[in-house]
């Protein structure tokens, strides 16, 4: 923005000295009327010269802003230049005769004076647009050439009143100069062609009016002796500068002819780097992988002049064609197998055919294709390749070599791209499925008890960990009346989501029929029928459904194919095993035939615990199983604690004993003391 602001300010301050110059050279010009002394005349050419380099100075700046657009700059010099013809051709037709000096008067004097003022802009504003065009793309700025054709530009003007016998000398020099610079067109090679067809009429028409004006001020005796009259240094600069601009516009047309049979190469040159650029921007950008294949196919037909070009990409063996260009993606896959079946490719060349012939089946459909020249270029990535860039020429034409190199380089370049896509693709669908599993687990979390029961003379302490976001572990309390108390835990076969939709599925079986059916072993052969219906033949579920009565210090167990439970109580562990088939395995009567609930007669400081597998499964570095001594160990050396002490105690040595930072199975361990 202070950029902005500053160069704004800038302009301003230029076109202020140019006016204030200008308005002097007008005072001036209306009152020294007679000129006749020599320190007036020399002081009236430095007003004359000072607004001629004021518009130099203010030119300079607006060409600048334009210099990236060389043919503007071409044709404003042109219509400058035309400006001059114009006038001089009114001088030499004397329609400015009252404004010849001979005639003397304020009126003629200050008219004259108006005419040097637009006279010395016009000139000072071509001299600026030139040098623009000498510097143009010039790598070492070699400003020092153009200031000394200035300086003697300068010494020109000056001579006819300090020094006229120097003056062809000067002259002398300045055309040479001018003459040697007029070779500095080095911005003409960087022209597409569309732009040098314009810039030979523009060159044409310039050279043209330059010439014109040149001949009028060097033959035109009435416009010679008027400006010469009223300032003979600025009607030296501007036969220097008509000539400048007449060498110039004559070398423009000529270097641009020479120009023109090359430009259709340059153009492809360009426009395979531009679009090299553009594809490695897209390496580091977040471009889909769909609308970046697609990219590449178009943009590598169009390169090449090719009819067709798709891609096919190996995923671990399973070939895809992501995008084809005219050519469907069904009929480009079955040619790219084709291809591949009929010919060893080669993963580090790029592989030329020449009037290829191939036959497709698609459905019932036969398809002839022939290509007079296709192409297949290697996508490799870190030496493999992972995937071909397929590129095919219908007929009355080949690729070159020089197209060749251009589909290699642009292979190279598109394989990286795409892979960065597709890795970059993985990674949003990875973190998708991440924040969905961070959902679920949530959600199952509440599917769980938010807290545990309070009920008379029972302490009851849990711990659930899955091993991975969500689980198959499931445990839940079921309050039937103000003294029993049902309660489950199941092991769904597996682990992840496809586990956690089971265990919200018996979520919804257990906590309906909890409320009707108060036998666990009835209870369980009713939730074996509802789930037989809804689970696959690979899945099952393991189960244990109690219900503890403090009052009458009785638990009834059913087991349904799940892990045994151990009773602690007065220093003795007990292992509970009662038969019972997994739910989902076996239909009825089977199923019930199988089950049996048991009994137990509790006694206050009794300790029940039940766990799913991960805990006795747990395994150490080595493989060993953490396994149910070491369990009954735990519980053993700890009678006297709470359920809650003893929980922690129970965790702490699977984790001490395993020793892994993963996880490999949920845990789900629930611990019932009797107070």
């Amino acid at each position: 923005m202070k950029n902005r602001f500053s160069s704004k300010a800038d302009q301003k301050t230029r076109l202020a000295i140019v006016l204030i110059l200008a308005v002097v050279n007008l005072i001036y010009r209306g009152m020294a009327t007679g000129l006749e002394p020599l320190w007036i005349r020399l002081f009236g050419e430095v007003l004359i010269f000072s607004s001629l380099g004021a518009w130099i100075w203010a030119g300079s700046a607006f060409f600048k802003k334009i210099k990236n657009r060389p043919l503007s700059i071409v044709l404003m010099i042109t219509v400058l230049a035309l400006l001059i013809l114009m006038l001089f051709a009114a001088w030499d037709a004397r329609a400015f005769k009252f404004f010849d000096p001979g005639e003397g008067g304020f009126v003629v004097f200050l008219a004259s004076g108006f005419l040097l003022i637009l006279l010395s802009a016009v000139l000072g504003l071509i001299v600026s647009g030139l040098r623009e065009l000498f510097l143009l793309k010039a790598v070492r700025q070699p400003g020092w050439y153009f200031k000394a054709m200035l300086v003697c530009f300068i010494l020109a003007y000056f001579a006819p009143l300090v020094a006229v016998a120097a003056l062809p000398f000067f002259m002398s020099m300045s055309i040479c100069l001018l003459v040697l610079n007029s070779f500095r067109v080095k911005w003409i090679a960087f022209l597409v062609k569309k732009q040098k067809k314009i810039l030979i009429a523009l060159a044409g028409l310039s050279l043209g009016i330059f010439l014109a004006a040149t001949i009028f001020v060097f033959n035109s005796h009435v416009g010679a002796r008027i400006i010469a009259g009223l300032s003979p240094g600025l009607f030296q600069a501007g036969k220097l500068v008509l000539l400048y601009g007449t060498c110039y516009g004559g070398v423009i047309l000529i270097a641009t002819l020479f120009h023109l049979p090359t430009a259709e190469a340059y153009d492809r040159k360009a426009e395979e780097f531009a679009s090299l650029v553009d594809l490695s921007q897209s390496i580091t950008g977040a471009m889909e992988f769909k609308e970046l294949a697609e990219k590449v196919t178009s943009v590598t037909a169009g390169l090449c002049h090719g009819d067709y070009s798709w891609l096919l990409i190996n995923d671990n063996d399973d070939f895809s064609v992501p995008a084809a260009f005219n050519i469907s993606v069904r009929e480009a896959r079955e040619l790219s197998l084709e291809l591949l079946g009929d010919a060893a490719l080669d993963s580090r060349a790029v592989k030329i055919f020449r009037d290829k012939k191939l036959k497709i089946h698609i459905q019932n459909d036969v398809l002839n294709f022939t290509f007079s020249s296709l192409a297949i270029a290697p996508l490799r990535v870190k030496n493999r390749a992972t995937g071909y860039l397929f590129l095919a020429i219908k007929k009355d034409s080949v690729f070159e070599d020089d197209d060749i190199r251009t589909v290699e380089a642009f292979a190279n370049s598109a394989a990286m791209a795409l892979e960065n896509a597709r890795m970059l693709e993985t990674r949003l669908e990875k973190e998708r499925l991440l924040k969905e599993l961070d959902v679920a687990r949530v959600i199952q979390r509440r599917l769980l008890p938010q807290s545990l029961p309070r009920i008379a003379c029972v302490d009851i302490a849990v711990y659930f960990s899955p091993a991975y976001e969500v689980g198959g572990d499931y445990y839940d309390f079921f309050l039937l009346d103000d003294r029993r108390l049902g309660f489950i835990i199941a092991d769904v076969a597996g682990k992840g989501l496809a586990a956690a939709f089971i265990m919200a599925e018996l979520k919804g079986v257990f906590e309906s029929l909890a409320g009707v059916i108060h036998d666990p072993g009835t209870l369980l052969a009713k939730a074996n029928q509802v789930l037989r219906k809804s689970l696959e033949k690979n899945r099952f579920v393991s189960a244990t459904y109690g219900l503890i009565d403090p009052q009458a210090m009785l638990l009834r167990v059913a087991r349904a194919g799940h892990m045994p439970f151990f009773l602690s109580s007065g220093g003795r562990i007990e292992t509970y095993r009662p038969p019972g088939l997994v739910l989902g395995a076996a239909d009825e009567p089977l199923f019930s035939d199988k089950l049996e609930e048991i009994n137990i007669t509790l006694h206050a400081g009794d300790m029940i615990v039940f766990i799913t597998d991960g805990i006795s499964e747990a395994k150490n570095l080595i493989g060993n199983e953490f396994g149910y001594e070491r369990l009954r160990s735990v519980i053993q050396s700890n009678p006297d604690a709470g359920a809650e002490a003893l929980t922690k105690l129970i965790v702490a040595e699977v984790k001490a004993f395993s020793n892994q930072p993963v996880q490999h199975d949920d845990i789900t361990l629930l611990v019932m003391a009797m107070k």
